[in-house]
């Protein structure tokens, strides 16, 4: 049963690592959310692949203070909130949706977006 269990977080693991990898190349495909949930699922599955993706130069760094920390840099904040706000308003843009599909969206998108802005910035000293 536990190895099933660390097969299926690596598969996972890898999905969502591959899927944040086309997102570099793809524009509204988001790289560092699924490279995030690709760590935290490495972290009980293979920590060599996470700190692979640790070691990532240009992601690495936002994705291992995330997980390890739940920090955002304001920076960060911005792009995720505008990458959220773009590809959702895109898509229902698009695609026209009838009302019971764009009304869930909009209020998930909204709590995403509250969610995000409310995370901290930085690693608050434990005061003594």
């Amino acid at each position: 049963m536990q190895r099933t269990r660390l097969l299926i977080y690596r598969v996972l693991g890898l999905f969502f690592f591959g899927a944040g990898t086309l997102g570099i190349f793809i524009p509204l495909l988001p790289t560092v959310p699924l490279w995030i949930l690709a760590a935290l699922l490495f972290t009980r599955s293979s920590p060599a692949l996470q700190q692979k993706i640790y070691a990532h130069p240009q992601f690495g760094d936002t994705v291992k203070q995330f997980v390890e920390n739940g920090v955002l840099s304001r920076q960060n904040k911005y792009y995720a909130i505008a990458g959220a706000s773009i590809s959702s308003l895109l898509s229902l843009g698009l695609i026209q949706p009838p009302p019971y599909i764009v009304w869930p969206v909009v209020i998930i998108m909204t709590g995403v977006v509250i969610w995000l802005a409310t995370r901290p910035e930085s690693i608050i000293a434990d005061a003594e």
